[in-house]
């Protein structure tokens, strides 16, 4: 963005009050059916809902024409570069966007205003003689600024004048603004699908413009993979772009491999005309049932997960109508590189349909596949973006965690969220299960009798599965950590179980199925001999980064020394 841009916004932003609506800098794909997805752009794009929609084209410095279609500009040190024609430019905008609205759901039936101009914020336009589509009519330059809102219902004046076809429309009115904004705004906040009822406050997070630029450089690109340190909002982004497209008319996926995060998302997102929230198993099992490849009660052992890549690779040759547009992957590092072929066929367009893989080799929990290998999901290099904000954590949780980053990016990780508290260590000895239980009861005693914390608040994570944990029956049964009751995640079968309802219980889950989601306090438990060393940084990571406020680590004796014992 140039300067000459920041001047005209200002101008506009000064002069334009409500109804006015004003885009800067905006992007969005075209869908074509039967064709590639096109790319739109625009410097500005103004919207009232009584007189219509304009598209400015912005070109800042000192701008000349130098022959039919030729452009170029001149530099602060003397030095001519060619530009594109300014007014083509323009109407090639306004037109895609024209057509882009015309296929939002919400649009207004009937046909639209739209109208062009291009700004010159730094220079006078005199052109001798002007050019066939560049009349002073459609122009703000230098000394339109002072009243540049005059100058705006002038062009819109001008161009139904002029007879033009794009301006035979009506009013958008407040549908289509409506309409407008879902496609083009960038709001300052997006509301969290992951916040586990606890205060409101908490339920929102204020993105960074880094990660409104990942976004923003989304809307040009049909493939992309995004990594992100824990806490950067990657699930977040993923949710927000999943609604921008389902918003532009596109059929989308949005999947993973986590099924307690899938719920989440299918609780929000997933409500969503055009939106199909499911886990890649999940999704699997139900086009083979649907195609007649599985029972209605399956046994779920091992092999029957092994072999459902397979099956959905059959049941899509079954199913031709099962297809979408868009398929966003969350927690991309968790997928198998076997299941990318499957899932690809479930595009209408093979090779040219729209994906968003979100991922983080520090989360690797299954050992599927580092993300620099999802580039052969792509049938061409895709552009790679990277979310180095930690914007969940406290600085002292990120510091911990970081400690177990296993993966060297250009851009180190940085936590931008208060100092917060020190993480506490707590141990117990090795091989006892009665002292682990004691140990942790006494640490919830000191955050929720003591601490004042909300037991909702709380949640206990463990490395163990519901089979072989200390805190969590194999019957979904609660365990007590006195005088706390150990509520489990899932019970049986993998169905996740209410959230707790008493003041003296708290909710326990393994690690692995509370990737993607958060609380306020962690309590990491059962960090001992049994885990593998090979498993114990990624794990580790992983756990720790799902707190927001607070992290206490409850470990076997012998841990100790390498976690840096505290409390």
């Amino acid at each position: 963005m140039s300067a000459g841009e920041d001047r005209l916004a200002a101008a506009l932003n000064a002069q334009l009050t409500e109804p006015w609506a004003i885009y800067r800098n905006v992007a969005w794909l075209e869908k074509r059916p039967g064709e590639e997805p096109a790319d739109g752009e625009a410097d500005v794009v103004l919207a009232h809902p009584d007189l219509g929609v304009m598209v400015i084209e912005v070109k800042g410095g000192a701008v000349r024409r130098i022959g039919p279609g030729r452009w170029e500009s001149v530099d602060r040190n003397g030095e001519r570069h060619d530009i594109k024609d300014p007014f083509a430019q323009a109407t090639r905008a306004m037109h895609a966007l024209r057509r882009t609205v015309a296929q939002l759901p919400a649009w207004p039936a009937h046909d639209v205003r739209f109208t062009r101009a291009v700004a010159f914020p730094d220079a006078a336009y005199e052109p001798h003689p002007a050019p066939p589509d560049g009349p002073r009519q459609i122009v703000i330059d230098h000394g339109d600024l002072g009243q540049v809102s005059q100058r705006i219902s002038e062009i819109f004046e001008w161009w139904s004048a002029a007879g033009d076809a794009s301006v035979d429309g009506g009013a958008p009115g407040r549908l289509g603004m409506e309409a407008l904004d879902g496609l083009l705004a960038q709001p300052m906040e997006i509301s969290s699908p992951l916040a586990a009822d606890v205060a409101a406050d908490e339920g929102r997070i204020a993105l960074s413009a880094t990660q409104f630029g990942a976004l923003d450089l989304l809307s040009a690109q049909r493939r992309a993979l995004i990594l992100g340190v824990a806490g950067s909002g990657k699930t977040l982004l993923a949710a927000e772009k999943t609604r921008r497209l389902a918003a532009q008319g596109f059929e989308v996926l949005l999947t993973c491999f986590n099924r307690p995060l899938v719920e989440h998302l299918a609780a929000t997102i997933g409500q969503l005309p055009r939106v199909t929230v499911r886990t890649f198993h999940g999704l699997a099992e139900a086009l083979g049932q649907e195609a007649g490849l599985i029972g209605p009660d399956p046994a779920r052992d091992a092999a029957y997960f092994d072999d459902l890549p397979n099956v959905m690779d059959r049941a899509l040759t079954l199913l031709p109508g099962h297809r979408y547009d868009a398929i966003v992957v969350d927690e991309g590092q968790d997928l198998d590189a076997v299941w990318w072929l499957p899932l690809l066929d479930l595009l209408r367009d093979r090779e040219r349909g729209v994906v968003y893989v979100f991922g983080d080799a520090n989360q690797d929990l299954y050992h599927a596949r580092e993300p620099e290998e999802l580039g052969v999901v792509m049938p061409e290099s895709p552009p790679i973006y990277y979310l180095n904000e930690d914007r969940r954590c406290t600085r002292r949780i990120h510091e911990f965690a970081a400690r177990y980053s296993q993966t060297d990016v250009d851009a180190p990780s940085l936590a931008v969220g208060p100092a917060g508290r020190s993480v506490e260590i707590f141990t117990y000895a090795e091989g006892d299960p009665d002292a682990c239980r004691r140990v942790l009861g006494t640490v919830l005693r000191r955050i929720i009798s003591a601490g004042g914390v909300a037991a909702s608040d709380v949640v206990v994570l463990t490395p163990r599965s519901l089979r072989s944990s200390w805190l969590m029956h194999s019957d979904g049964a609660a365990v007590e950590a006195w005088p706390y009751r150990l509520m489990p995640e899932y019970g049986p079968g993998g169905v996740v179980q209410p959230m707790p309802q008493r003041g003296n219980e708290v909710r326990v889950a393994t690690i692995h199925r509370y990737k993607g989601l958060e609380s306020p306090v962690v309590v990491l438990a059962e960090i001992d001999l049994r885990v593998r060393p090979q498993d114990l940084p990624s794990l580790l990571y992983v756990g720790a980064t799902r707190a927001r406020s607070h992290l206490v680590v409850v470990a076997g004796e012998s841990m100790a020394g390498p976690l840096g014992a505290e409390g």
